[in-house]
């Protein structure tokens, strides 16, 4: 049994802290996390320490370092989304200058200023005309006119274009603070962008990398497996038996003892393919296959015994009279109508019908004959050859049964072959 590790220490051991490690066993299995989240799933021991195996320990670790580097790595491509789908931000344009002077306090001020001065003025313009021994006249209406007239000149023409300046100014810095405000939110919103864009690559590089370490892992253990496996091929190869196998590693080959591999399989195959083709030789110059004739030695047996019931009938035919004249002419048809290939088994047919009518006056009752038994025998023994061998020996199988003891040897053999062919 692979050692049991604290699983406390474990992940102590590989840089986190006692705070980022905690036990819940409320759900019906105990639950070990880490920094909030599952690591792994577990009971305690009799003393109340989760422990697990090194390589199990291994393993959920892994797992919970790649499902960290996911959720951020989702977490950051759901942000980058969301800013790609916001709508694009419009700059706002400052509303158009406009210059209340009724509204203005500088321009108030300034209008309260030239009415004294004006009331300051025409005061002393009296008072001079007096010491002069001037008194109320229109001369002094007229001065005091002027005097107004000026003052409220100079707030008009002077003070009233300052102003207006002044808060034109105002209304530009205005602007240029708040185009200044938005360029500086736009750039801070691109550069949160940006910012996004690289931690989404190097999550993405921390992910791959995890992946490949993970893909490094496996690869180790598949090649001690792989070396196992070799190891045990060659063992296998050399007894050709597949044994119990390395049930550590391939636990579907545990419990195989005398199974035999393939290779021994194929042994033990040519070792009956070896016997079989001896059987097979030896029928072939016997005739019999495990005490019981071949087919090719039937078929020959047939073939042999048909052409010994014809040479015995050919003698008896030639003996016969030649009184038969009342068939000459059919003979002679038949003579006429003879194919020029002897052999075929066209003209082995007509052949066997001038035997017939050379041999035989009346009507054949093939039945009766002790051979038709025999031949009808070898039909339900070999039922895919003996149409052929029946063709083949049409001759000498109408000279023994004539015509229609040939057609009906040859009728049943063809029922019986239909018959085999739909089993």
């Amino acid at each position: 049994m692979a050692d049991r590790v604290w699983v406390r220490q474990f992940l102590k051991d590989n840089g986190y802290g006692d705070n980022d490690i905690g036990y819940d066993g409320s759900g019906p299995s105990g639950r070990v996390t880490l920094q909030g989240r599952t690591f792994d799933y577990a009971t305690p021991d009799s003393d109340g320490m989760v422990r697990g195996t090194y390589d199990s320990m291994n393993k959920a670790l892994n797992n919970f370092r790649q499902q960290g580097l996911q959720n951020n790595f989702n977490q950051t491509s759901d942000q980058i989304r969301q800013a790609a789908q916001a709508a694009a931000r419009q700059f706002k344009a400052p509303e158009p200058f406009k210059y209340d002077q009724n509204s203005d306090p500088a321009y108030q001020a300034a209008l309260n200023t030239a009415r004294a001065n004006i009331t300051q003025q025409q005061a002393d313009t009296n008072a001079r005309l007096r010491a002069g021994g001037q008194g109320k006249s229109s001369y002094s209406e007229t001065v005091a006119n002027q005097i107004g007239a000026k003052e409220m000149a100079r707030v008009s023409d002077t003070v009233l274009p300052q102003l207006i300046n002044q808060a034109y100014q105002r209304y530009q810095d205005s602007a240029n603070r708040d185009l200044a405000l938005q360029q500086a939110n736009y750039g801070a919103e691109q550069d949160r962008i940006a910012n996004l864009a690289k931690s989404y690559a190097q999550q993405f590089g921390q992910y791959q990398q995890q992946f490949d370490n993970d893909r490094a892992i496996g690869r180790d253990a598949a090649a001690d497996k792989s070396a196992n496996w070799q190891a045990y091929l060659q063992s296998a190869g050399l007894t050709g038996n597949l044994g119990s196998g390395p049930k550590v590693d391939w636990s579907l080959l545990g419990g195989n003892d005398g199974a035999r591999t393939l290779q021994g399989q194929e042994f033990d195959a040519s070792q009956q393919n070896a016997l079989f083709n001896r059987a097979l030789q030896e029928a072939g110059l016997t005739g019999t296959y495990n005490g019981s004739p071949t087919m090719q030695q039937r078929a020959q047996d047939f073939s042999q015994s048909a052409e010994n019931r014809r040479i015995g009938l050919q003698a008896q035919g030639q003996s016969q009279s030649a009184a038969n004249a009342k068939n000459s002419n059919d003979l002679a048809w038949a003579r006429f109508n003879a194919d020029k290939d002897p052999n075929s088994l066209d003209n082995q047919y007509k052949q066997a019908q001038i035997d017939s009518l050379k041999g035989k006056s009346g009507k054949v009752d093939y039945q009766k004959n002790p051979g038709y038994s025999e031949d009808l025998t070898f039909i339900y023994d070999n039922p895919k050859t003996a149409v052929t061998e029946i063709q083949k020996n049409v001759q000498s199988l109408i000279a023994e049964y004539g015509q229609d003891g040939y057609n009906a040897l040859l009728k049943e053999a063809q029922r019986v072959q239909r018959a085999a062919e739909k089993k």
